[in-house]
C-alpha cells in the first residue's frame, strides 16, 4: 500500500477581516455612536419644560447715588408729621410728632439747653434699639465767604473738620459735605455742611450711640428737608406748623393755612397752627 504523507493545514484567509476593513468598521461604529447620542441629547432637550425667566431686580436709582437724603419723602412714614418753617432763612423741615423742638435753643443730649440765636433744635425721644436718644440742631448764619469749601476750612468750633475730609452728598438737590462720628461735641457728633445764596446751614446730629445706630431715624426727616423759594413764606404753613409774631420762640411772619389758626402753646412759648376748637397741646406731646 502506498504511503501518503499528509499535507499540512492553510490557514484560511478571510479577505473580510483584514485589517484595512477592520479599521473601517471600527471608524464606522464609533460615527454612529456619535450620532445616537446627539440624536439622544437632541430629543430630551425639545422634550424639557421651558424654564421661568429669571426675574430682573431693578434698584432704585436714588439707592446707587450719593444722595442719601432723596428730596421726596416716604410719604407715610412723614405725611403726619409736624412742620417747621423758617422765614428768615427760607427752610422747612417735618419731624415726628413725638419729638421735641425748641427755637433759638441749643439743647444737647444731657438736655443742657443753651440759648442762641438762630438755632432750632430737635430732641428725639429715647430709642429702644440704642436706649438713647439724639439731637439733632439746625444753625443758620450768613457767610462771609463764597462757597461750602471755604466756609468749612474756617470753620470756628471744630478745628477737626476740613472739607477734604467731608462726603459729598446732596440735601434736597444742593450739595453738601457730610462728616460722620467726627470728635467735635460733648459727645461727638455727625455734622452737615450745606450752602446757599451766602448762607451757610450747619445741621449736627449728637448722640451717645454711633450715627449708624440713628442714621434711619435722621435720614427720614432730613429726606424732609426743603430749601424755600425766595417768594415762598408760611402761608401755607399745616397743622402743628410754628406761626406767629416776632419772638424768642416764634416764627417771624408765619401764617396758616386756610382753615387753622395761630395759637400760643400751653406747655411752651411756641405758637402752632390749630383748628380753631383745638388747643395746642395737640402740638406738644
Amino acid at each position: 500500500m502506498q504511503e501518503v504523507n499528509p499535507q499540512p493545514l492553510q490557514p484560511i484567509q478571510n479577505s473580510h477581516f483584514a485589517p484595512k476593513n477592520l479599521l473601517f468598521l471600527l471608524f464606522f461604529a464609533l460615527i454612529l455612536i456619535v450620532l445616537t447620542v446627539s440624536a439622544t441629547y437632541f430629543v430630551l432637550q425639545s422634550r424639557q419644560i421651558p424654564q421661568t425667566p429669571a426675574q430682573l431686580i431693578v434698584i432704585p436709582t436714588h439707592i446707587l447715588s450719593n444722595q442719601p437724603y432723596p428730596s421726596v419723602s416716604n410719604s407715610d412714614e412723614t405725611a403726619n408729621w409736624k412742620t417747621y418753617t423758617n422765614i428768615d432763612y427760607k427752610f422747612s423741615l417735618k419731624y415726628p410728632n413725638s419729638y421735641k423742638l425748641y427755637e433759638n435753643e441749643e439743647v444737647s443730649v444731657d438736655n443742657v439747653r443753651t440759648p442762641k440765636p438762630n438755632v432750632v433744635s430737635i430732641v428725639s425721644n429715647t430709642i429702644p434699639t440704642i436706649n438713647s436718644n439724639f439731637v439733632m440742631t439746625i444753625s443758620t448764619k450768613n457767610s462771609r465767604y463764597s462757597n461750602i469749601d471755604d466756609e468749612v476750612n474756617n470753620n470756628d468750633w471744630c478745628n477737626y473738620i476740613t472739607s477734604q475730609k467731608g462726603k459729598s452728598i446732596f440735601l434736597n438737590n444742593l450739595k453738601a459735605l457730610l462728616f460722620e462720628n467726627t470728635p467735635c461735641g460733648s459727645f461727638g457728633s455727625t455734622v452737615i455742611y450745606t450752602f446757599k445764596n451766602n448762607v451757610v446751614y450747619l445741621i449736627k446730629i449728637e448722640s451717645p450711640a454711633s450715627y449708624s445706630s440713628i442714621k434711619e431715624v435722621t435720614d427720614s426727616i432730613l429726606s424732609t428737608f426743603k430749601f424755600l423759594d425766595q417768594n415762598e413764606n408760611a402761608a401755607t404753613s399745616q397743622k402743628c406748623g410754628l406761626c406767629g409774631p416776632q419772638g424768642i420762640h416764634n416764627v417771624n411772619g408765619s401764617t396758616c393755612a386756610q382753615g387753622l389758626i395761630c395759637k400760643n402753646g400751653m406747655k411752651t412759648s411756641l405758637s402752632y397752627c390749630v383748628a380753631v376748637s383745638e388747643p395746642t397741646d395737640i402740638c406738644e406731646k
